[in-house]
């Protein structure tokens, strides 16, 4: 070889990383851009919303939403927290619209202290637990108020 093949071979060779690096750049930009279309499934809409239990907003709680098979919905479940009253599931991991039944799990906010054998529970006491209330959502983001029924008075 004589030196100018050096050259151009050197030259070539710089430009290798460049257009790896273009490349890699190109890809990551064209996977991030699928909007809240998941490979697995149909689109999922963001979910929020207020439960309130004898009138007052729940201070904290648990939600679990899955689909009303029953209905003929086949989405995805999930799941997401309440706090204040409060709750919100983000598209990514949201639900698909259709009929849905929601298992709610309510606590009263206020921490019981541990004791030696065990951790503090920061939910508190329960107020209910897994109480179950169905509601049909639009294929859409959307906001929904469930209200838990009242304890019975015995």
């Amino acid at each position: 070889m004589n030196s100018i093949d050096l050259k151009h071979v050197f030259f070539c060779w710089k430009r290798v990383p460049l257009a790896f690096s273009f490349f890699l750049f190109s890809l990551i930009i064209l996977m991030g851009c699928g909007g809240t279309q998941n490979a697995d499934g149909p689109p999922r809409y963001q979910l929020e919303g207020t439960v309130l239990f004898e009138g007052n907003p729940v201070p904290k709680g648990e939600i679990t939403f899955r689909p009303d098979s029953t209905a003929g919905n086949k989405g995805p479940g999930g799941f997401t927290t309440i706090e204040q009253g409060k709750f919100k599931v983000t598209a990514d991991k949201g639900v698909v619209g259709g009929a849905y039944i929601f298992g709610i799990t309510g606590f009263d906010g206020i921490p019981i202290p541990g004791s030696d054998v065990g951790e503090p529970i920061q939910n508190g006491k329960t107020l209910f637990a897994n109480i179950e209330i169905k509601k049909e959502l639009p294929k859409n983001d959307s906001t929904i108020d469930l209200e838990v029924p009242a304890k019975k008075k015995k």
